[in-house]
């Protein structure tokens, strides 16, 4: 760039205000994004623990310049190297280390190289706000992106740092966190929760609302609306002023994952809509993030974890459950189908 393309100094550099960072680089999605620079975003960089958290409950390091074992653990909420990889001699699925590299040494064209995967969570806390202060502040945790209710996306890490939040999946990967209170067994008995957040409303009464899931294919008659309360910080939960949040399908959605018989609601429309264009920016951005999911013999999704081999190859879209047989996020209701018919016509266009 020759300096008579520089912008005069001091002269403010414009955001639309959906841009996400990859390396540094700003990347525009099409809806509403809050990264951890902006006002009332979520800070995984934060070295700080929370107001009322002794560092004895907390460590007050989120990361740190040190070097990466797969076995071992840190007080860090991410670290500050992501392992580049290589696939080649993989006997048993377990890819071998072949370097380090450090936060600061990432361009966009390494992460293109080693990031294939877009892992999808749900969160069982059900707003971002919550989210943020049980993944991050409590459990030691982070996660790139958090979808809240409204389909506003918070990034609270650039993409090239290591993420802490799928295990074995984390070095070549990208997270997501939806929210949503999550799946249960069916024979288990319906918490209190999940009938004080859904709510049918009655006849000639439905809830009032300035901003609602307004997509054309939104079911405006539906008889099932979200009102999460307060959770005592004086912020609105979500952020959108006035917000009424509907589930995709209107009513308990029932399916198996790792042989598990489970029921949950679906997420919001407006959390399919930020979800689409989120995948389809980083599906862009990152090339090896196909727009796949992993697919059965006969087509469905495959609802158990991948076995090792098969995971460590996989280009595309999978569940925190396809990484680690524990997990069953982000549950049966999350449509697959959905999310790559959408990406792949937002990517048409």
């Amino acid at each position: 760039m020759a300096p008579g393309d520089f912008g005069a100094p001091g002269e403010a550099v414009g955001r639309a205000g959906d841009e996400i960072v990859l390396c540094g680089q700003l990347f525009h999605t099409g809806t509403r994004v809050l990264t951890w620079m902006d006002k009332g975003g979520f800070n995984a960089y934060s070295p700080l623990p929370p107001v009322g958290v002794t560092t004895d409950a907390v460590p007050a390091l989120r990361y740190g310049n040190r070097k990466v074992a797969l076995q071992k653990q840190s007080k860090t909420r991410y670290p500050s190297t992501r392992l580049a990889i290589d696939n080649n001699n993989n006997p048993k699925g377990v890819t071998p280390l072949k370097k380090e590299v450090k936060s600061e040494e990432w361009d966009l064209e390494y992460l293109r190289e080693v990031v294939h995967q877009l892992v999808i969570h749900y969160d069982g806390c059900g707003t971002a706000r919550r989210c943020f202060r049980v993944l991050h502040d409590e459990r030691a945790l982070s996660c790139h992106f958090i979808i809240d209710l409204d389909g506003t996306i918070y990034q609270t890490l650039d993409c090239k740092e290591r993420a802490w939040h799928a295990t074995i999946a984390n070095d070549c990967s990208v997270g997501i966190e939806i929210c949503n209170l999550g799946a249960l067994n069916t024979d288990a008995e319906v918490p209190g929760i999940f009938e004080e957040w859904y709510r049918r409303k009655r006849a000639h009464s439905p809830p009032t609302s300035s901003s609602t899931d307004n997509d054309p294919t939104e079911n405006s008659s539906s008889s099932v609306y979200l009102r999460p309360p307060d959770d005592g910080s004086g912020d609105p939960v979500p952020t959108t002023p006035g917000y009424v949040g509907r589930p995709a399908i209107d009513s308990i959605v029932r399916g198996e994952i790792q042989g598990q018989d489970l029921r949950q609601w679906d997420f919001t429309r407006a959390q399919y809509i930020a979800l689409c264009k989120l995948a389809a920016t980083l599906s862009t951005a990152l090339p090896r993030i196909r727009v796949q999911y992993p697919t059965k013999r006969d087509g469905g999704v495959v609802r158990t974890k991948l076995p090792d081999e098969e995971l460590s190859t996989f280009e595309g879209y999978i569940g925190h459950y396809h990484v680690q047989s524990n997990k069953v996020d982000p549950g049966p209701a999350f449509q697959w189908d959905l999310l790559v018919e959408q990406v792949t016509s937002l990517l048409e266009r």
